[in-house]
């Protein structure tokens, strides 16, 4: 934890799945991750993992996301959300939280 309003974390590990895309069915990754939350209102997440495919025919990916949260008012809340992978993502949500 780096202060009181931000923390970062890391994660190596990996995964069996079921083949598709051409991904395998066994990886290993490195995760890095960061939440800051500003204010009580804001919070943001930027993440990097690097996946090495063991089997496949991909050898390695690169995936890479940045999420922001906005309570707007009671239990509502907006998020923003890009996503970097092998295509680019973005959305935008409201939601109620319960």
């Amino acid at each position: 934890q780096l202060g009181k309003n931000a923390f970062v974390g890391a994660y190596f590990g990996g995964a069996i799945q079921d083949g598709r895309n051409s991904q395998g069915n066994l990886f290993v990754r490195t995760t890095g991750y960061i939440n800051l939350a500003p204010n009580d209102r804001l919070t943001i997440q930027a993440r990097f993992e690097s996946r090495y495919h063991l089997d496949g025919y991909l050898e390695n990916e690169d995936l890479f996301s940045l999420t922001t949260r906005f309570r707007l008012a009671g239990n509502y809340g907006m998020r923003l959300v890009f996503q970097k992978n092998v295509s680019t993502e973005a959305s935008l949500s409201l939601g109620y939280y319960w």
